[in-house]
């Protein structure tokens, strides 16, 4: 790891848009101190090496396995690590994020870092935030097309559901989701989803050129 840090920390750190770093919250305890205090210095070296070269690169720390802890430590554990890191980076554009793959705080986190990648995200909110009053939609999510992850989101009414995000993201990774360009189709989920593929040669969303992007509008049952 240190040869990343030395030889090759310029070719690794410069134009830089977003450094991504994952923190295990529970390690073996024969290891743990070592461990936890190398995946410190790393940090600190890695937000380093992005103020030399990427000063304005944004940076999410992902404090993982906090399933591995009981309930009612895993938050007090989490703004442990958050202080810390804070501490050692009070420069940096830092976001501190609890993720475990046994619930959809993993998905919100990627969520969150694909729609730092977005160009112009308020022009794109602008026109969700229209099309969702025309439309009279419950609700217009975008999701990123080879991941499924929402860019965007725009709303009419309060809905509770936080969950529903990633509910909607599984019901569009089916196969028979896929069938046509636009359907509308009622889901045992309680969502009625209709989706529409949209193409264009520019830019859209985050997917690159000339790419597709799916748009899914929900209402709910």
């Amino acid at each position: 790891m240190e040869n990343y840090f030395e030889s090759q920390r310029e070719n690794i750190f410069q134009h830089c848009e977003v450094l991504i770093y994952v923190l295990v919250a529970v390690r073996d305890q024969h290891t743990q101190v070592d461990e936890r205090k190398k995946d410190i210095e790393y940090f600190k070296a890695a937000c380093d090496s992005l103020a030399t070269h990427s000063p304005s690169a944004v940076t999410f720390a992902l404090i993982h396995k906090l399933d591995l802890l009981h309930e009612s430590k895993r938050m007090e554990v989490f703004k442990q690590y958050e202080k810390e890191l804070l501490n050692l980076a009070p420069n940096r554009n830092l976001t501190c994020l609890p993720t475990s793959i046994w619930d959809d705080t993993l998905f919100k986190a990627w969520t969150k870092i694909v729609a730092v990648l977005v160009p112009d995200p308020q022009i794109l909110q602008d026109h969700l935030d229209f099309m969702c009053q025309v439309l009279q939609a419950d609700e217009i999510v975008i999701f990123e097309k080879n991941t499924f992850l929402v860019i965007s989101h725009a709303l009419t009414k309060s809905i509770q559901d936080s969950y529903r995000f990633e509910k909607l993201s599984n019901i569009i990774k089916q196969p028979q989701s896929h069938a046509c360009d636009c359907h509308s189709e009622p889901r045992k989920s309680g969502f009625r989803t209709h989706s529409v593929s949209v193409s264009r040669t520019h830019m859209n969303g985050a997917t690159g050129r000339g790419s597709q992007t799916d748009m899914h509008i929900s209402n709910q049952l």
